[in-house]
């Protein structure tokens, strides 16, 4: 028989990155995915997202067209038993030391996502952190023409049996952060760390995360 008779494996997401260190760069879209994804099994897979990142140094330049960093924890469904949980990873762009002009759109996108069963209850979905702006203590510049979208969202795994409850959500860290006098320059943008209980016979909880935006210092601007 194909079907599965043990527990799903956990899903690992690893690093992704790209690295702005002195020079410039003018590139198209820059896509960089470090998800995780629980395993099929009988018994749901947790699954943790990675680290998916911008980067750079040494005063670099960098012109993109589009940025997709993803760093999800995607757990799967489970016959018996609670869903596997789902926690997300993180997701960051950071000019910090480097000027970074992004033409079109951004998002970034760290959220967990726990999974369901069929018999037991969904599993816990918990955000990671998703982070853009000036992240270390370099002066920098980062200006995005089109609409950003930094997500860290936590949902929780659907319970279909009788008398079960749907998982937890737990949403993580969406933050805008600029420092050491920089500027950070967003055409339009949505901050969300959203936690969204799962559905079931007895629903599941949900609890927001922390979504904000900083200029830490007097010299400092986030628009």
């Amino acid at each position: 028989s194909s079907d599965p008779v043990g527990p799903g494996g956990r899903g690992l997401g690893g690093e992704a990155s790209f690295r702005i260190i002195a020079g410039e760069a003018t590139t198209g879209e820059i896509s960089a995915s470090a998800n995780g994804q629980g395993g099929q099994g009988l018994a749901g897979g947790d699954a943790n997202g990675g680290n998916a990142n911008i980067q750079g140094s040494l005063e670099g330049t960098a012109t993109i067209a589009q940025v997709f960093l993803n760093a999800t924890g995607v757990a799967s469904a489970s016959a018996i038993g609670t869903g596997g949980a789902g926690t997300g990873g993180v997701s960051s762009l950071s000019a910090a030391g480097v000027d970074i002009t992004i033409t079109g759109e951004a998002n970034l996108d760290s959220s967990g996502t726990g999974g369901s069963s069929a018999s037991g209850d969904g599993g816990v979905g918990t955000g990671g952190s998703s982070l853009i702006g000036i992240l270390d203590v370099a002066q920098g510049g980062l200006q995005v023409d089109g609409n950003v979208s930094v997500t860290s969202n936590g949902a929780g795994g659907v319970a279909n049996g009788t008398g079960q409850t749907g998982g937890a959500g737990q949403g993580g860290i969406a933050s805008g952060v600029s420092q050491q006098g920089s500027a950070v320059q967003l055409a339009s943008a949505q901050f969300n760390a959203a936690g969204i209980g799962g559905n079931g016979p007895i629903g599941g909880s949900g609890t927001g995360g922390t979504s904000s935006i900083t200029a830490s210092d007097p010299n400092s601007a986030f628009v």
